[in-house]
């Protein structure tokens, strides 16, 4: 076994080159420990940082690198003549598409059901691509075999999790935008389970022999303590997708926390956070290395333009403004379908090592005094940057504390019984454009379960607003009974009748059209 070391990489930037930075690195950021600390204290570790909590976690890690993709295409006018088709073009098809899937359930589901299956090749093109990076900054001259088995087992790795996603298992659940429920659900292709058990065990077994061999191969031209890190992170995307695959697949394992199925969605968070803490890694070391910039101000920019791209969309499609539908009733989980979407299809142009400029600065350590990209003008710099800060901070501000008020103001004050809170938090929220349908509903049962009949209408009336349903309107004309409102309370039914018909609940429309009936002939309603 030889080792291929380069002579001309600098020790200048030896940080890049640490092994303990690069243990860290290649485990995908620590997520080797949280795994294993999941398999020993998950609940213990859900209980101290729950899901609800979450997005805080995502604001200061996950929100920042997409914020560093969005300064490297529209930061410079040089990055944006270059990658033009991709920042104006395709951006303004994405953000198209969204705008239509506010309004058409299956436009949104498609847009859904594209940004679940490219997330793990996303994710699976960033490894490949750090650990060849690793690889390449020990001046390992990879083999082209090996490079390309290599590069088998993550494409392989993410096939795998394709099948999954896309096997039968899980029959396609979508449902209209006028069905009571989620408004976007995943659609998968439906690959028959025979076929998806064939294919898992080809796919597995090709991913074990390119895994071998790539092994051995770079073990013949390199010392193991080169490859470490490359390992490392090899089996760090194993832990995020092949071994969960596996576990969900065929029932195994359900007893370990992290590979427990009810979990993933939790788990999914941490693995994010590992893949947002690599972007960062890389982008703010090429920053500092091409723009010559300070890593604190370069994170502080990226934050900004992360809330902002987050943050907006929300504000404008509303459903007081652009939209249709409340934050968590659809609206969020289609706006992270298209802002990854959008940071998916960026990050695939801009992020190649073949580019030459990008390749001295990651691969071969690009001299302190490398060109600065073409930024804007100082002039126009102070006249846009003060904007720019304000509206950012304020999506940041928007972010933090909407997270805070539903979990604290209204999550846990519904488990201490503090109405009032839960009705201050809802009201917050509404401000930050998070006004919600079920919280409405919630507080409506509570009013009309203490006897606050007028209290518990207005939260249903706004429910409504924000979301017609059969049980929504069937809760309001319970409420307008209530408040001896007769003539609305008609109203209510007959709305609901055609809207149960419209939906194919011919049961519930028949069951109402007898209430109807029941109140026309109250002699009180003319």
């Amino acid at each position: 076994m030889t080792s291929s070391v380069s002579q001309g990489v600098p020790r200048a930037h030896a940080w890049v080159n640490n092994p303990a930075s690069d243990l860290l690195l290649g485990c995908g950021m620590g997520y080797l420990l949280f795994f294993f600390l999941l398999v020993f204290a998950g609940v213990q570790v859900e209980s101290a940082l729950p899901l609800g909590l979450m997005p805080l976690v995502l604001l200061f890690l996950s929100v920042p690198h997409y914020g560093a993709t969005l300064l490297r295409v529209y930061e410079s006018a040089e990055a944006r003549q270059k990658y033009q088709l991709f920042a104006y073009h395709f951006t303004a098809l994405i953000w198209l598409f969204f705008a239509i899937g506010v309004h058409n359930a299956l436009a949104g589901s498609l847009l859904l059901t594209l940004y679940l299956t490219w997330s793990p090749w996303h994710y699976s093109g960033q490894n490949y691509g750090i650990s060849l990076m690793f690889l390449g900054r020990r001046g390992v001259q990879v083999p082209l075999l090996a490079k390309r088995l290599l590069y088998g087992t993550f494409i392989l790795s993410f096939l795998l999790t394709f099948i999954e996603l896309h096997g039968a298992l899980y029959e396609p659940n979508f449902a209209p935008a006028e069905l009571d429920g989620v408004h976007y659900e995943v659609m998968p292709l439906g690959i028959p389970i025979a076929a998806a058990n064939v294919l898992i065990f080809v796919v597995g077994l090709a991913y074990l022999c390119c895994l071998a061999g790539a092994a051995t191969l770079l073990l013949r031209v390199a010392h193991w303590r080169a490859l470490v890190p490359t390992a490392l992170l090899v089996f760090s995307q194993a832990l995020w997708f092949v071994i969960p695959m596996f576990a969900y697949h065929f029932d195994l394992f359900q007893g370990l926390f992290p590979l427990a199925e009810q979990n993933a969605g939790y788990v999914f968070f941490w693995i994010a956070s590992a893949h947002a803490i690599q972007y960062l890694w890389i982008t703010s070391y090429f920053a500092r290395r091409s723009d010559q910039r300070g890593t604190m101000d370069f994170l502080f920019r990226c934050l900004l333009a992360g809330s902002l791209i987050w943050v907006i969309p929300s504000l404008l499609f509303a459903p007081s403004a652009l939209g249709r539908l409340p934050f968590d009733q659809g609206l969020g989980l289609l706006i992270a379908a298209a802002v990854n979407v959008h940071h998916f299809m960026l990050d695939g142009a801009i992020w190649k090592l073949r580019d030459g400029r990008i390749a001295r600065i990651l691969l071969r350590s690009a001299p302190a005094d490398a060109p600065a990209g073409n930024l804007p003008a100082p002039a126009l710099r102070r006249v846009l940057y003060p904007g720019f800060v304000v509206l950012g901070l304020s999506c940041v501000l928007i972010q933090y504390f909407s997270t805070i008020e539903s979990h604290f103001g209204f999550s846990r004050a519904q488990q201490m019984g503090d109405v009032a809170r839960m009705e201050q938090a809802v009201e917050r929220l509404s401000l930050m454009g998070q006004d919600s349908a079920r919280r409405r509903e919630v507080l409506g049962r509570i009013e009309l379960a203490g006897g606050d009949v007028t209290g518990a209408k207005d939260h249903f009336q706004r429910a409504v607003e924000l979301q017609e349903s059969v049980p929504l309107l069937n809760q309001l004309a319970q409420a307008q009974l209530a408040v001896g409102d007769l003539t609305a309370t008609v109203a209510t039914v007959e709305r609901s009748i055609s809207l149960a018909r419209n939906s194919g609940l011919d049961r519930e429309a028949e069951r109402l059209q007898q209430v109807l009936q029941q109140l026309r002939s109250t002699p009180r309603v003319e």
